[in-house]
């Protein structure tokens, strides 16, 4: 734990002068230049940024209210959908209606007897009928008759049905060897998070240097394998003419010696970035809780979800069937199953639409609130530990950060949740508008380039934003000028924080997970006699471990987000509150917007 030492606060300074002379020396480019004058008030000199401990006021309640009202609507307005549905529309798609009225009169969903039976039973009907009327002898002759071919009958039904369940007792080996890959990979995965973690703790240049010659050497691996197996094959000879193979095979050599160049060039911001990944692994180690207590939100909000997704559906079912508007201009048309249209469609009542409307944006409101709560959860436990004077319990931590997230902070949650929705929203809508649109204009991709450029800086300030307000227990829009001014006087470059340690924590999952997927397909292939199947269960046990351990990057980039907010409140009031922090993160390069007016404040004793 290293030590705080703070520098004077405001009063100490003489307020008339308003003037503080600017020593502190920058890297900035491997050259050492001295910073200029800033004349800042007595106000801002005297702001403390550390984790506010003390009782905090409800901040953005209204957003909350609004939250809270939507979500009753849709629960009051689901329950009022269940009561008054029509139960009719479970028989719409199998049902016998009248063409004009439109009513059901025979249903298609009740059982039957095997037809093969039926039409036994049928045929023994018929032959008894006419074995009496010819009379004593050759009734008896039909009833031997009858018992012959019955037994034929049956002898070959059973012989089917042993067929079918042989057939259903392989695929039952599969299913079993499924579920327990399945079952195996999941308890699995709590034991191979812990020691990724420990991984990148301990062993993480080591992963780097594994992993990311693994993402160059296999495209190219492969690449050189299809080119000489699509030369010896004569079928892809005559598919692809020589010439597409030459230039697909030059192409992907050309996209992995571009890989590697961008690697090389960018190899010291690689070291850079391996250690912010250590302390990130570090402050997580130190709060392992936080790995069990966000799947356990998750599953609060998979719960919370469930009802309104039935609620969607039962209200979907508040209608009736009416004859098909399409069909009045032309009433001789025929219509029903075979014809390629219905003679009725199922109308649902006026406000269902609404509701589907507004259900359908709480759930993704939802959605993204919970991931904010999440979210501020990690940056309140990762800022207490960072800020922590002595060695504390994490348990205490991420109590008060999910007291703060769920109580006293819980509107700004709501609001930045919404933001980050509305975002969602005008993606979908703009990929909706292009997939519509196959071919655009200069006008419209620049139009569209810019758009997402604005939506990934409303998201980039959205995010540190909720990140200074799990620590001060600010307001939304007072932490996001506040977060605004911090990142403006100590501008260092996000590249190093949001892309390259992105990227490599990416690289070291995908090939962690691919090794877990090849193991799992040796053992199958050793152990299993489940054929071709065992490349089906390996695959699905890859996506497993992938999903589990996107969810541990995540984590972790968000841990880096908080400590690198925290160094920038330590860099901006010229304190030291995690000296294994500050060793990383003063290596940071500065941006090239960087301005030396807009210097650290390092107010001289």
């Amino acid at each position: 734990m290293g030590e705080r030492t703070s520098g004077s606060n405001g009063n100490e300074f003489d307020e008339s002068a308003q003037l503080l002379l600017k020593q502190s020396q920058s890297f900035n480019g491997g050259q050492l230049e001295d910073q200029v004058a800033l004349i800042v008030s007595p106000a801002e000199v005297s702001t403390q940024f550390t984790f506010n401990y003390g009782p905090r006021p409800c901040r953005d309640l209204a957003f909350a209210i609004i939250f809270l009202l939507a979500v009753t609507a849709v629960l009051v307005f689901g329950i009022f959908a269940i009561v008054h549905h029509n139960s009719d529309y479970r028989w719409a798609e199998s049902a016998q209606y009248d063409n004009k009225t439109c009513s059901i009169f025979k249903y298609h969903g009740k059982r039957s007897r095997p037809r093969a039976t039926f039409d036994l039973i049928m045929w023994k009907d018929e032959e008894s009928k006419w074995a009496r009327h010819r009379g004593p002898v050759v009734e008896h002759e039909a009833i031997l008759h009858m018992e012959e071919e019955e037994g034929r009958f049956f002898s070959k039904l059973i012989s089917f049905e042993l067929k079918q369940d042989t057939h259903a007792a392989g695929h039952g080996d599969v299913g079993t060897v499924l579920l327990t890959t399945l079952a195996v990979t999941v308890v699995l995965c709590v034991p191979l998070v812990l020691g990724l973690l420990w991984l990148l703790k301990t062993y993480m240049k080591e992963l780097v240097y594994v992993s990311v010659p693994l993402l160059i050497l296999v495209p190219l691996a492969l690449d050189i394998l299809w080119f000489v197996v699509c030369l010896k094959d004569d079928k892809c000879h005559r598919s692809i003419d020589p010439s597409s193979q030459i230039g697909i095979f030059l192409f992907v050599i050309a996209l992995c010696g571009v890989f590697a160049w961008i690697i090389y060039a960018n190899w010291d911001r690689v070291e850079l970035t391996i250690k912010i990944i250590r302390t990130a692994s570090e402050a997580l180690r130190s709060n392992l809780s936080l790995l069990f207590i966000l799947p356990s939100l998750t599953v609060v909000l998979l719960i919370f979800l469930v009802p309104i997704l039935t609620f969607m559906a039962y209200a979907y079912m508040n209608g009736r069937l009416v004859p098909n508007p399409a069909l009045d201009q032309q009433p001789s048309l025929p219509c029903g199953k075979g014809y390629g249209q219905d003679c009725c469609i199922w109308k649902t009542e006026g406000w269902v639409p609404a509701y589907q409307v507004l259900a359908a944006f709480t759930l993704l409101w939802s959605v993204m609130v919970m991931s904010q709560v999440q979210s501020f959860t990690i940056s309140g436990t990762i800022s207490q530990w960072y800020f922590a004077q002595r060695e504390s319990p994490a348990g205490g931590f991420i109590k008060c950060s999910l007291g703060h997230a769920f109580g006293s902070s819980f509107g700004t949650c709501c609001l930045s949740g919404l933001v980050f929705a509305f975002v969602r929203l005008i993606r979908w809508a703009v990929d909706s508008v292009q997939n519509n649109r196959m071919q655009q204009g200069v006008v419209i991709g620049l139009l569209r380039c810019c758009l997402e450029c604005v939506l990934q800086g409303i998201e980039f300030l959205t995010k540190f934003t909720l990140n200074f307000a799990s620590i001060t227990g600010e307001g939304y829009c007072a932490s996001a000028v506040m977060t605004y001014n911090l990142l403006r006087r100590n501008l260092l470059s996000p590249v190093v924080v949001e892309i390259i340690s992105s990227r490599l924590l990416s690289a070291i999952v995908f090939v962690v997970s691919a090794v877990y997927a090849v193991v799992v397909f040796a053992l199958l292939h050793a152990f299993a006699n489940i054929g071709t199947q065992s490349y089906t269960v390996s695959l699905i046990a890859w996506v497993l471990v992938l999903f589990v351990l996107v969810l541990l990057i995540g984590v972790l980039n968000a841990v880096i987000d908080t400590v690198y907010i925290c160094y920038s409140m330590d860099k901006d009031q010229g304190t030291v509150s995690k000296s294994q922090v500050h060793d990383v993160y003063v290596l940071l390069p500065l941006s090239p917007n960087y301005n030396a007016s807009l210097a650290i404040r390092q107010p001289s004793i």
